[in-house]
């Protein structure tokens, strides 16, 4: 079983971004509290599905620090493994927020 190195902050900005929590994602991912504090590495699999949870490209969870996301008019998305879009938050209704 493979493990793989995440930084703790890009796990807490994927979860930031999809507006999910910690606890939400705990029941598909028992170890999620460790991972966040960098005290455990997930496996390949799990990063996976973990990517896929909060609709991020995995390959995202590698880089060095956060991406942002593109923006189509005043909506901003991310794509999926499996070419999918998904809107992550309305920018314009946040602003008027």
């Amino acid at each position: 079983m493979m493990r793989v190195k995440v930084k703790p902050e890009l796990l807490r900005w994927a979860l930031e971004r999809a507006g999910r929590s910690v606890a939400s994602l705990r029941k598909n991912f028992p170890r999620i509290d460790l991972w966040e504090r960098g005290e455990a590495t997930p496996t390949f699999k799990q990063l996976e599905a973990f990517a896929e949870a909060v609709f991020v490209p995995v390959g995202y969870l590698f880089l060095t620090k956060s991406s942002g996301t593109y923006a189509i008019g005043d909506k901003e998305f991310f794509g999926t493994r499996r070419n999918k879009v998904h809107r992550t938050r309305d920018r314009k209704r946040e602003a008027n927020s």
